[in-house]
C-alpha cells in the first residue's frame, strides 16, 4: 500500500470522505498506475537522457502492476464496507462514542456484526463503560445484549468482566438457569461453576433426582456440585 492509498483509507476511517468518494479516489490511483505503465512501455528510448535498461523497465512494470493489484484489493475492501453499511455517518457515530483510532479492519468487523452506536450505548449503560471495539465484536458474535447483561446483574452477577459475561452467554447460562438451580438448592454459584454445570448439561431436574435418591446434599454445595458433575 502506498502513501496515497493510506491517506485515502485514513480519511475514510476518520469519516472525512464517504465510501463512494474513497472508491473513486482509489480507482483514480489505479488509472494513474495504468498510465505510468503505458508511458514506460511506449516512451521512445531516444527521448530519455539516460536510456532505461531492460532490467529497469521490468522493475517499473512490476512496481506498477503491484500498485494496481494493491489498489484493486483496496477497492474491494471499500466495496465490502459499503455492503455492510459502513459510511461516513456510521464512522462519525463511532467517533462520537469515543472510538477515534479504529483501523479499517476494525471498522469492517463492527459493520459486519451490526454494532451500532445505539448498541454501544446500551452496553455502556448496562455497566461496560470502557469496552473496546474488539470486545464489542465478541459480544455481538455471542449474542451478549444490554438486556442479557442487566438480567444477569439482577440475578446477582453485577460485577463481571467482559470475558466472563461472554463466556456465560457462549454456554447458554441464562438468569432462568441460575434461578432454577437455586430453586433446586444450589445457590451462590460462581461463574466458573455455572459454566461447568451448563457444559455438562446439569439442570435442576437432574439435581433434584440426585437429592431424592440421597446421593447429594445441597446443604454442601461444593460436594453436591462435584457429585452432580461426576454422576452426569
Amino acid at each position: 500500500m502506498n502513501e496515497e492509498q493510506e491517506q485515502i483509507l485514513e480519511m475514510l476511517a476518520s469519516g472525512k470522505i464517504s465510501v463512494d468518494e474513497a472508491q473513486h479516489l482509489l480507482e483514480s490511483l489505479e488509472q494513474e498506475a495504468d498510465w505510468e505503465t503505458k508511458l514506460t512501455d511506449e516512451a521512445p528510448p531516444l527521448k530519455v537522457e539516460v536510456p532505461q535498461t531492460s532490467k529497469e523497465r521490468k522493475r517499473l512494470r512490476r512496481r506498477s502492476r503491484k500498485k494496481k493489484h494493491d489498489s484493486n484489493n483496496l477497492i474491494d475492501q471499500v466495496l465490502e464496507m459499503r455492503i455492510h453499511g459502513i459510511d461516513a455517518r456510521f464512522v462519525r457515530g463511532l467517533h462520537e462514542m469515543g472510538y477515534t483510532d479504529l483501523t479499517i479492519g476494525q471498522l469492517k468487523q463492527l459493520g459486519i456484526h451490526d454494532i451500532s452506536p445505539e448498541y454501544i450505548q446500551g452496553i455502556r449503560e448496562a455497566g461496560f463503560v470502557d469496552i473496546s471495539a474488539d470486545e464489542l465484536v465478541k459480544f455481538s458474535i455471542h449474542d451478549v445484549t444490554p438486556e442479557y447483561i442487566q438480567e444477569m446483574a439482577n440475578a446477582g452477577f453485577d460485577d463481571l468482566s467482559s470475558e466472563q459475561i461472554a463466556e456465560l452467554s457462549i454456554h447458554d447460562v441464562t438468569p432462568e438457569y441460575v434461578q432454577e438451580l437455586a430453586d433446586a438448592g444450589l445457590k451462590e454459584l460462581s461463574v466458573d461453576q455455572l459454566i461447568e454445570l451448563s457444559i455438562h448439561d446439569v439442570d435442576a431436574d437432574f439435581l433434584r433426582e440426585l437429592v431424592e435418591l440421597g446421593l447429594v446434599d445441597v446443604g454442601e454445595p461444593e460436594k453436591a456440585l462435584k457429585h452432580a458433575l461426576k454422576s452426569h
